[in-house]
């Protein structure tokens, strides 16, 4: 009976797998339920059910299917770094800090440390989380981007246009970045480079329309 209930829950993950791969997230969060029904224990399934519970927006059962995984192997790939992400998004951001101690201390882990800091009003501290994630490999367009907001947050702007150009010449297609250089030349006054990098930038983002609207204001003022 044992061995039945294994190959059946192998089937039903490999299932959610495939239907996850072709983008029918649905369907493969009732195939990782049903995995996690017969196997309580496994990991991997519980961060699968997480992944695809947050992609048809349950943030609710994402952040519960995420917890139990990151419990259960805080060593898997990137579990406890998707719970701290789905708890900083329902402002837990206390608990978002205590899912990444549990995980690696990667690049992007780094980042969300900072993100959450940040929230929590400890500047320093997400000051040195984000200068550690630069000196990781991955995540460093990440990394430069949101190291510039955090410094143009703090009026560092000077120091926040250095980082955000080194994040725009590292990567040529990064709109979001640019979106943000955009930002600190329509502060300073420059509003010509503003338009020049806001104008790439809506090219590359059109999905974020605060690009547009500063464009358009920074046009206002030429």
């Amino acid at each position: 009976m044992f061995w039945c209930m294994l190959l059946v829950a192998a089937g039903l993950f490999e299932d959610g797998v495939r239907l996850s791969g072709e983008g029918r997230w649905a369907e493969a969060r009732v195939k990782f339920a049903e995995v996690v029904r017969f196997e309580p224990k496994n990991a991997l399934a519980w961060k699968a059910l997480g992944v695809s519970a947050g992609k048809v927006g349950d943030p609710v059962e994402a952040e519960e299917a995420l917890r139990q995984g990151c419990l259960l192997d805080p060593k898997l790939e990137d579990v406890c770094y998707y719970h701290a992400r789905i708890l900083y998004t329902l402002t837990r951001f206390e608990a978002a800090l205590e899912a990444l101690k549990k995980g690696e201390r990667r690049g992007r882990s780094l980042v969300a440390m900072g993100q959450a800091l940040e929230a929590l009003g400890r500047e320093a501290e997400a000051e040195a989380a984000f200068r550690e994630a630069l000196r990781k490999p991955d995540a460093l367009d990440e990394a430069r981007l949101r190291m510039g907001v955090f410094l143009f947050r703090a009026g560092r702007m000077e120091e926040a246009e250095r980082v955000l150009l080194q994040a725009v010449n590292g990567r040529p297609d990064f709109g979001e970045a640019m979106g943000e250089l955009g930002r600190i030349y329509y502060q300073t006054g420059r509003m010509q480079q503003a338009i020049e990098i806001l104008g790439k930038a809506t090219l590359l983002r059109q999905d974020l329309a605060w690009i547009q609207l500063l464009l358009e204001r920074a046009r206002r003022r030429l």
